[in-house]
């Protein structure tokens, strides 16, 4: 043994397969501390940092090349399964050592050599490979334990942390107190404003200095990902399979199927110089193309400046279009009759209100009985889910049955607990939605002349359905809503006239103000 040279060869795993096994540092001080290695001629070290399930350990190849140039006859590891967990290099090494190629392989507790049945290690090698096998499947069943019963296995998403205090393997998923807030606010930017990826991740990284667990800034396809990752509302996808998880969502499942069409129409965002309240509302009625706007300064011969907004087609479709510029002034000049139309007073909305909160809550009886027809639904959803697990189970349809029909009923109890979670606020939407109506009727004209350009742009955008400028003419087709309370001429023009609640009914005559709202 003292005239052959050795490779010392020390290997650590970052997989949990080697999480009890010594470091390559403490494996590399035991072998030169035990007095029967310690004597032995070792020529070179080689450390590695790899798995050994399969082939193609760079450093452990390079070892076994010098084996086989004669640089040395030996290898001393702490155990055989240092060596090898897969059966190729096993095979490799048995192999080396039947020929006599490697002469000794020397561990912390016994000698390996040529003279030794090959039985022997082969035995040893191939234990160290089924406990590798063992380890996957017994990995992926816990994995899949937990799937089930609704933790993502593995990292959580950004905006999201795992919950360091549980024990391995029960970790659950807690809202990130520094992240959460910033990645819903990152969905507000594509759900409400429609920014590009680029966008968003400027902002989020650059303004609200974003950062993932490890303290980088995250690429761009970072930002990609939380858009298209089911976890944000309520699910996740585990080898393949869609399972409901457990964690508070960010958004609703309509939130994310909107972003997904936001992101499949790749638009890119407009870089606007000068905010101008009312482009892209208005269309050209002649040739139908949209109405844009112009900043222009004119300098007078005595210094002073002025600026002028002016409004003209656009001409993209047709070049020659007659139609003329209109001053900004001039536009909203002609916005405010209209506004008159609509407006109502004070007592009258009040009333409306009183008489929207009493449909409202008769409105909360029928929903109930709708709610519980969802959540029959979805408790038949679920039986026939496991149903069908238990035909799969007994072999009584495919596998390529059971994926298809899983998903279709997967894709139903989404629907239906979207349905129950968000059906049962349509009533409060519907209420909300109708104040807001006669809030903005009543207070259109205020905020259109004391508000900001984006106010101004709010207000008519929220009134008009449509919008065309001819021959310096400005036509307001108002929403349904408004035209209805236009045509009563619920406003109030003078001082005098004063409608109380019982005129109020009869204008309205057999409609009541939900439906004037709404229409119909």
């Amino acid at each position: 043994m003292e005239n052959i040279k050795y490779f010392l060869y020390a290997r650590k795993s970052s997989e949990s397969e080697d999480k009890q096994v010594a470091s390559i540092e403490s494996q590399i001080s035991a072998l030169k501390s035990n007095p029967a290695i310690h004597k032995l001629q070792i020529v070179d070290i080689f450390t590695e940092a790899q798995s050994a399930k399969k082939p193609g350990r760079p450093v452990f190849n390079e070892m076994l090349k010098k084996i086989e140039k004669g640089i040395a006859q030996g290898i001393i590891c702490w155990k055989l399964d240092r060596l090898s967990r897969n059966p190729k290099e096993a095979g490799i090494i048995a192999q080396m050592l039947q020929d006599k190629t490697i002469q000794l392989i020397v561990t912390n507790d016994r000698i390996y050599t040529p003279e030794e049945p090959v039985l022997y290690v082969n035995f040893e090698f191939s234990q160290a490979n089924q406990f590798s096998l063992d380890l996957s499947k017994n990995t992926k069943r816990g994995m899949l334990d937990k799937a089930n019963k609704g933790w993502h296995p593995g990292r959580a998403p950004i905006g999201y942390i795992n919950d360091k205090y549980q024990l391995q393997g029960q970790k659950t998923i807690l809202k990130d107190p520094e992240r959460f807030l910033i990645v819903r606010k990152m969905w507000d930017l594509i759900l409400e404003k429609g920014y590009s990826i680029e966008r968003i991740h400027e902002i989020a990284v650059n303004k609200w200095n974003l950062t993932l667990f490890t303290g980088k800034k995250p690429c761009r396809s970072k930002i990609y990902d939380v858009f298209r990752n089911p976890f944000y509302y309520g699910y996740f996808y585990y080898d393949g399979t869609l399972y409901k998880g457990k964690q508070e969502p960010m958004i609703t499942r309509m939130e994310y199927d909107r972003a997904q069409k936001i992101l499949s129409g790749r638009f890119k965002p407009m870089v606007k110089r000068h905010y101008f309240p009312f482009t892209q509302l208005i269309r050209c009625g002649e040739c139908g193309c949209m109405i844009t706007a112009e900043d222009r300064l004119k300098r007078q011969k005595n210094g002073n400046t002025h600026r002028y907004i002016y409004y003209h087609c656009t001409k993209m479709k047709n070049p020659n279009c007659s139609q003329k510029y209109i001053l900004a002034a001039d536009l909203e000049r002609q916005i405010i009759p209209v506004l008159e139309s609509v407006e109502i007073p004070q007592d009258f909305h009040d009333w409306a209100v009183e008489e929207l909160k009493n449909d409202y809550a008769e409105d909360i009886k029928s929903q109930e009985l709708l709610l519980e027809g969802y959540r029959k639904a979805f408790t038949a959803c679920t039986t026939k889910i496991d149903t069908l697990m238990n035909m799969r189970i007994n072999k009584e349809i495919t596998e390529e049955e059971y994926v298809k029909k899983k998903d279709e009923l997967m894709s139903e109890k989404i629907r239906l607990e979207e349905l129950i979670r968000t059906d049962g606020k349509s009533a409060k939407s519907w209420l909300d939605k109708s104040i807001e109506v006669l809030s903005m009727a009543k207070e259109a004209k205020n905020r259109f002349l004391n508000g900001s350009d984006e106010e101004k742009r709010y207000v008519v955008s929220f009134l008009a359905s449509y919008l065309s400028l001819h021959n310096n003419l400005l036509t307001i087709k108002l929403q349904e809503p408004f035209e209805i309370i236009k045509n009563l001429n619920l406003g109030v023009k003078t001082k005098i006239e004063r409608f109380e609640p019982l005129d109020y009914r009869r204008k309205l005559g057999e409609k009541s103000v939900r439906r004037l709202v709404w229409g119909g």
